[in-house]
């Protein structure tokens, strides 16, 4: 996503322009130097005058060939923009992350030759000005804010959360785990392809990642389904974001057509694509009492989906994508099904997050204990 791109095409909304300037921060703007001379200031001028309030402080060159090659570029946009060039990033071959349908491989997967990576942080050093990189990016203050209501540092307390976390389960926010732990909850680590034992716990996350490349393997560990299954029986919470949720449904069809039989919590099929087919930020709102929100209550996150999920019954959370107003399926929480959501962060929620007691169906709290599944997808 570029500076300017937030929800649907207004940039001030969501947008990383937008949060530089609620934050008061400089912009060092990294623009892209392959093919061009000159016409690189015309790029450079067009986010300068696109949002005349946003303060670009310094320019780095992406993909710069050679010194010669930078300092051709240095100059046409130092002359005609008249912002500093705090240096160029050059090709090398060989330095790559790879990259598959969802992002990056995961390091966990890759093997990176990691004295190439020191070399290219060596050479780092010297075609950018990280001195005077640094000295743009000082503030000499920072806007005052307010925290929105806070969780009591006891507030998960007692609660043992099972995190999937395997090469089929591995995508979370950092903040989310940091948020729940800072709650009391304990998090035990599982893995969905390998263990037959779910760990004892109140709650159950099952994150994003790529089930659909080991659908064989989560299919045959016919244990752990069963354990599953038998969890929500009891009432355990289960928290799922987009490969969470193929894993809760039905079955979960590859891009080559072999369907695999999953946990059959949510059903519902989730059909394996071959292209991107939703993208962005997007807005659900709470049609009833859930895990996560109360009726009319809005979440905000966003889709990445190379992937369909036919729920067997209706969402309870209607999607309205960008301001195209894309309506799309969306999730659904109760005793048994669940659909699709956008990824979101836990310290946005407009209610409490989902580590809380009264989200876990104890005693006491505000949510039905009945409900205690909801399926969150990227």
């Amino acid at each position: 996503m570029g500076l300017y791109d937030g929800y649907g095409t207004d940039p001030n909304y969501c947008s990383s322009a937008a949060m530089a300037k609620q934050l008061g921060c400089p912009v060092i703007l990294l623009v892209d130097g392959k093919a061009v001379s000159t016409s690189i200031a015309a790029t450079v001028m067009g986010f300068q005058h696109f949002d005349p309030a946003l303060d670009i402080a310094g320019v780095i060159v992406n993909r710069v060939n050679s010194d010669a090659h930078f300092q051709l570029l240095k100059s046409a946009i130092e002359r005609y923009c008249q912002v500093p060039v705090l240096g160029y990033v050059p090709r090398v071959e060989g330095v790559a992350l790879p990259e598959r349908h969802l992002g990056l491989v995961t390091a966990r997967e890759s093997v990176v030759n990691q004295q190439a990576w020191r070399d290219f942080a060596s050479l780092l050093g010297r075609t950018l000005d990280i001195d005077r990189l640094l000295a743009l990016s000082e503030l000499a203050a920072m806007p005052i804010g307010e925290w929105g209501e806070q969780l009591a540092a006891d507030a998960g307390e007692g609660l043992t959360l099972a995190l999937a976390d395997d090469e089929a389960f591995n995508f979370y926010y950092p903040d989310n785990l940091a948020l729940l732990a800072r709650c009391g909850v304990k998090m035990v680590r599982f893995s969905p392809l390998r263990d037959r034992q779910l760990p004892a716990c109140q709650m159950i996350w099952l994150g994003g990642g790529y089930p659909e490349l080991h659908a064989a393997g989560l299919s045959a560990n016919h244990e752990m389904l069963t354990q599953l299954r038998a969890a929500h029986r009891r009432g355990v919470a289960i928290y799922a974001e987009c490969g969470g949720l193929m894993y809760l449904g039905t079955t979960l069809e590859v891009t080559s057509g072999e369907r695999y039989t999953m946990a059959d919590i949510i059903p519902g099929h989730s059909r394996m694509g071959t292209r991107l087919t939703r993208f962005g930020y997007c807005e659900a709102q709470a049609q009833q009492q859930t895990l996560l929100a109360a009726p009319g209550e809005w979440l905000r996150g966003h889709e990445f989906h190379y992937s369909d999920f036919s729920p067997a019954t209706p969402p309870y959370w209607p999607a309205v994508n960008s301001e195209t107003v894309r309506r799309s399926s969306s999730g659904r929480e109760d005793g048994s099904p669940a659909a699709p959501l956008p990824a979101i962060s836990m310290s946005i929620l407009p209610s409490v997050p989902p580590c809380s007691t009264t989200g876990c169906g104890q005693q006491g709290g505000r949510y039905d204990p009945s409900r205690l599944v909801c399926s969150l997808d990227t």
